[in-house]
């Protein structure tokens, strides 16, 4: 059971303990609050609250979830939020008991589970493990890649969602411990995929944060608002706020559900921070008053949205995780047929999907590899459909190296024999394929080794071949393609 850790619902672990902690301080608030409105009463401090109960038991339920996580980031987050929660609750009545109560279960939680699972957290946040463990040292050869990406992009950046496109051919040779998906700090990503106007809406919600949290703490009387809501506000904003911190040392705002929860905490934030008229509808404010028109939007919206989303479940239950189908359609001829129909489907629906394409393009080249018999006329126009099909799914995600791979490969196999190329220009073609493809994924062992062969080995030049291999060991490779390569 040593160092397990629990990822969640949104199967990563610091994203998980981002969550916690954005529930943590909503609850923190609420109890403190409600805990010290009895005390102001001077109620019997035996006599149980049902409410107050109910927000100690799950704010103790929420630290335990959080510590089961062992995210260190999501540790100095918090740590970092609560000393600015412990300045703002400071003056709610019995503070000193609540926070010893608070401070008793979040030792106790971490005890337990550093117990259990054997993870010492204090120790790896230490300067010497960080500077000699592999996770935290490629995140900063990560983050000096990342900085190198918006330099050479540096007003637009490469798009938002780009940065595992990118990453690749930019990778330091001693980062071995990512899959290059995510920069594992928002911010730098922001700036990467959006250049420094992406850069600047982070930075202005990071602002207005702070400023909203001044408002709160410094000059409550200002505002105008009961304290009950000023709590209320104040939990909601140390959760967001948290989050925000966190982002420094992890994706957080690149998960989906986490980033809406937090625009939900916000807006009723803003909501009780602010005067109802101030919170008004924007449309009604102008002058709008079309509400027939903003339902049918927001109705066609969702609609869009049902149908692109059915798409996309539907491209990857049939072409990337479609072993259910081999016991709907026991029978493989039908059910081949069956696919092949649903590809044509979702090639002219979802045309930015790649698997349907390179289905029916590999459909194509394997009925060529079936029949040996088959005139060369019929097998030019088969292979001629499958490298359409394949380059049209170069189209919505333009950088995959395995459809590179496929088209090189069929260059090899039949570009003299069917197509009517020469072998050298057959060979030619396979080659620079595969070199498409190697710039996108450096680290391949595949691809590196098919060019070797093609590009060296077989025009005799032995040392350049290994030379060129060679160089692939300075890319970054996990153990295995490594040995393979050496």
């Amino acid at each position: 059971m040593g160092n397990i850790r629990v990822q969640g619902p949104l199967l990563d672990t610091n994203s998980f303990a981002a969550w916690m902690n954005l529930l943590w301080f909503v609850l923190l608030g609420r109890f403190f609050y409600l805990d010290g409105r009895r005390d102001g009463a001077r109620q019997s401090l035996w006599r149980v609250d049902g409410t107050v109960l109910f927000y100690l038991v799950t704010l103790t339920l929420t630290t335990f979830a959080f510590w089961m996580t062992y995210s260190r980031g999501g540790a100095l987050a918090w740590l970092c939020t609560f000393f600015v929660a412990l300045i703002a609750f400071r003056k709610t009545p019995g503070f000193g008991r609540k926070l010893a109560l608070v401070l008793a279960i979040e030792v106790a939680a971490y005890a337990i589970f550093g117990y259990l699972h054997h993870y010492d957290m204090i120790g790896h946040l230490a300067p010497g493990y960080i500077s000699s463990s592999i996770e935290t040292v490629s995140r900063g050869l990560m983050w000096i890649a990342t900085w190198h990406i918006f330099l050479s992009h540096p007003y637009l950046g490469t798009g938002l969602g780009s940065y595992f496109l990118f990453y690749p051919a930019y990778r330091l040779p001693g980062e071995l411990a990512s899959a290059g998906t995510y920069a594992h700090n928002d911010y730098i990503e922001f700036l990467a995929e959006g250049g420094l106007i992406n850069l600047g809406f982070l930075l202005a919600f990071a602002g207005t944060l702070f400023y909203a949290l001044y408002r709160l703490i410094v000059r409550p009387a200002r505002l105008g608002i009961s304290e009950e809501n000023r709590y209320w506000a104040l939990g909601l904003v140390l959760g967001v706020f948290a989050i925000t911190g966190h982002a420094l040392g992890n994706f957080i705002f690149y998960n989906l559900p986490l980033s809406i929860l937090a625009g939900i905490f916000l807006a009723q934030a803003w909501r009780l921070y602010q005067q109802p008229k101030d919170t008004a509808p924007l449309l009604p404010r102008l002058g709008i008053r079309h509400p027939g028109v903003i339902q049918l939007s927001m109705a066609l919206l969702f609609v869009l949205a049902g149908w692109f989303l059915a798409l996309d479940a539907a491209v990857y239950g049939l072409f990337s995780a479609n072993a259910w189908l081999d016991g709907l359609i026991p029978n493989a001829n039908a059910r081949a047929v069956f696919l092949m129909k649903a590809a044509r489907f979702l090639e002219a629906a979802r045309p930015q999907a790649t698997q349907p394409w390179v289905y029916t393009g590999n459909a194509y080249l394997n009925l060529v590899a079936q029949e040996p018999s088959m005139p060369t006329a019929q097998k030019k126009v088969l292979l001629e459909a499958a490298l359409h099909q394949y380059r049209q799914s170069l189209v919505g995600i333009p950088r995959q190296a395995g459809v590179y791979n496929a088209i090189g490969s069929l260059y090899l196999n039949y570009g003299s024999s069917v197509l009517g190329l020469s072998p050298a220009a057959a060979r030619d073609d396979a080659v620079l394929a595969w070199r498409k493809g190697l710039a996108l994924t450096p680290e391949s062992v595949n691809l590196r080794s098919e060019i070797a062969t093609q590009a060296f080995f077989n025009r005799g030049d032995v040392a350049g071949g290994i030379a060129f291999l060679q160089a692939g060991l300075k890319r970054p490779l996990f153990p295995e393609p490594r040995a393979l390569l050496e």
